[in-house]
């Protein structure tokens, strides 16, 4: 098994808190494995004075966080925990209980409702407003203007902390193995009212779904899958941001615009081949 444990300054600041977690839980259904595990974190965590402790969060709650408990028939989503069922159960016996719920849902993409359209109608009409694509050649730019939109939508939401310059480094950088493009610019949006990002919402295709068979390996033969699987195209995404900026949350005119952008990357993804998210 294997088990991560970490501080966050960041967090504590933002909360004034003095949290510890643990991350990357991964074990056989084995509980003195388990058990040896959390010790250690605990351990590591109790010398740091810590006053309690959180996971899993691997690193940040801005990436992967939470332990599946229910859904294992879906497959793995990028980005998303997946672990093996009986992980829940492990992590209660060493004495923790649950924090919060995080949710998953799943979007097919098929006939788009009557609501969304209405909506994507609405506000996509009104004056000053302009909807486009994340620019291939300035991907680091529009990837920090969708995460300045984040930090400011979201900042009250529930163990929220800010993403710093270099956390938005990072994921401009997860968006790109080498000179390969992983982000798929037809399903990002960025919405500008008079010249200004106002919101955003970022999907990428779900690399697991290339993954899928592979056991974990790419050679000899597993990377030329990954690679023809991705030349022939992913058909399921995962919508990885979506936000408002703050001051535009009262205007009554922009009620809808959560419900534009979902109707926005349904139409660009119905429209390049993608059957869900």
């Amino acid at each position: 098994g294997r088990i991560s444990a970490h501080v966050n300054p960041h967090h504590d600041a933002y909360h004034d808190e003095k949290a510890g977690f643990f991350g990357f839980f991964d074990c056989i259904d084995n509980g003195e494995a388990s058990a040896a595990l959390f010790k250690a974190a605990e351990t590591w965590l109790r010398e740091r004075d810590v006053d309690f402790i959180r996971g899993p969060v691997s690193f940040t709650i801005n990436e992967q966080a939470g332990c599946l408990v229910d859904g294992f028939e879906q497959p793995p989503t990028v980005m998303n925990p997946h672990g093996r069922p009986h992980f829940g159960s492990l992590i209660e016996a060493s004495g923790y209980l649950k924090e919060k719920d995080l949710w998953g849902w799943w979007y097919p993409v098929e006939e788009m409702s009557n609501r969304l359209q209405h909506w994507h109608e609405k506000i996509t009409s009104l004056p000053g407003m302009r909807v486009r694509s994340f620019d291939k050649k300035h991907l680091e730019r529009d990837v920090r203007i969708a995460l300045d939109i984040f930090n400011d939508s979201w900042r009250d939401n529930w163990g929220f902390v800010p993403v710093s310059d270099e956390e938005a480094e990072h994921f401009a950088g997860q968006m790109k193995l080498g000179p390969l493009l992983l982000a798929d610019p037809r399903i990002t949006a960025i919405v500008e009212i008079g010249g200004e990002p106002a919101a955003m919402i970022v999907a990428m295709p779900n690399f697991q779904e290339a993954l899928a068979g592979l056991n974990g390996r790419l050679f000899p033969f597993g990377w030329a899958k990954f690679f023809w699987r991705l030349k022939r195209g992913l058909r399921t995404g995962r919508v990885v941001l979506l936000g408002m900026r703050r001051k535009y949350m009262r205007r009554r005119d922009l009620a809808g615009m959560n419900v534009m952008l979902l109707a926005e990357i349904h139409q660009r993804g119905q429209a390049t081949g993608y059957s869900g998210a």
